[in-house]
């Protein structure tokens, strides 16, 4: 395994678990569990909670809320990848696994992604962090209890890149937001350069992932309340580049693709984080270059932590364990429990 920068625990080993080696099998056994056998359920003691939105427009974000009784633990934040929601498997799976180690959570559907869909009239992209800060500050007046402890954060995929964005803007407000303290985040195959994984995304090798994931991002977006212009910009995209290109930069005001992606991507973000920060992510991730984190210099932030497996897949390390937990969720449970103990939640803040 390749270890970018030192990380403060003990990482187990990643062993992909048969049938599922390579980076493409581990990526698509999400797909082929779940999609297509439904795997996963919700969580018997999930509550649906509306999260309204203080920007005029009246959206709302929909959050799936597991609650541990008498548990005196943070708060976990979970927020998904492109076309994700909070019913995606990786997002159910980590919920499923924090409820037994203790850890309420929170699944926070993006705008318009889900079950949300009906509740919007826009869409969220890779760097519409204030949507996550209107989330928060919803939800500690809905629970306040919950957030006494602070909270955490684990971002998936373009969830991760929005994450770490949010991390980095909210330093210079002590690590707080809306009252609750901030006390560590992890992300899971972030893309840190935005333009780097768009390219790789559109390569040879990934014309029939490329094709599926334009499908979706289609089938979502089209759902919202759009004018026809925007629906026929939409469906004459042959890309997700040409989708970003041609709606969503202009209509968030960034011009052009390239100018979004350089814009949003969570690179320049890491710098300014002040929160232990896990990101983890794998050398043959079909989609997100590993190359990308090669380029970062993590050293000069020390509450940064960064390991990149040699395999993985993009959001899959799918391993042969007792408990058949994939093995970014038990690295993840560590790291929590290093970053943040018991002494740490209760001072801090």
């Amino acid at each position: 395994m390749n270890q970018s920068s030192s990380v403060p625990f003990d990482i187990p080993v990643f062993n992909a678990r048969a049938p599922w080696f390579g980076g493409d099998l581990q990526t698509l056994r999400n797909f082929f569990m779940v999609e297509i056998r439904g795997a996963y359920e919700n969580p018997t003691t999930s509550e649906r909670l509306h999260l309204p939105l203080d920007d005029g427009t009246g959206d709302q974000l929909l959050g799936d809320l597991t609650i541990v009784p008498e548990s005196l633990k943070p708060l976990v934040v979970l927020i998904h990848g492109l076309t994700g929601c909070s019913g995606s498997s990786y997002v159910l799976r980590s919920s499923q696994i924090l409820e037994k180690s203790g850890y309420s959570s929170l699944s926070i559907n993006l705008r318009g992604a889900g079950p949300g869909l009906k509740y919007a009239t826009d869409c969220y992209h890779a760097g519409r962090t204030g949507d996550l800060v209107q989330a928060l500050e919803s939800f500690q007046k809905l629970r306040p209890d919950l957030c006494e402890a602070g909270i955490c954060l684990i971002g998936y995929s373009l969830g991760g890149n929005m994450l770490l964005r949010f991390l980095g803007e909210i330093a210079g407000q002590g690590n707080r937001i809306a009252g609750i303290g901030v006390h560590a985040g992890v992300t899971v195959c972030a893309p840190l350069d935005l333009m780097a994984t768009s390219k790789q995304f559109q390569s040879t090798r990934n014309i029939f992932y490329h094709r599926w994931l334009l499908g979706r991002l289609k089938q979502d977006i089209l759902g919202l309340p759009l004018s026809e212009a925007d629906k026929d910009k939409i469906r004459k995209a042959r890309s997700v580049y040409e989708f970003d290109d041609i709606f969503l930069a202009p209509r968030f005001g960034f011009g052009t693709a390239p100018q979004y992606y350089e814009a949003t991507s969570a690179g320049h973000a890491l710098n300014a984080i002040r929160v232990p920060t896990l990101l983890l992510h794998a050398r043959n991730d079909p989609w997100v270059p590993a190359e990308s984190y090669d380029a970062c210099d993590f050293t000069g932030n020390p509450d940064l932590s960064v390991f990149v497996a040699r395999s993985g897949g993009h959001v899959g390390f799918h391993q042969r364990h007792p408990q058949n937990h994939p093995w970014h969720d038990v690295v993840i449970q560590n790291f929590l429990s290093q970053a943040v103990p018991e002494e740490k939640w209760k001072t801090d803040f």
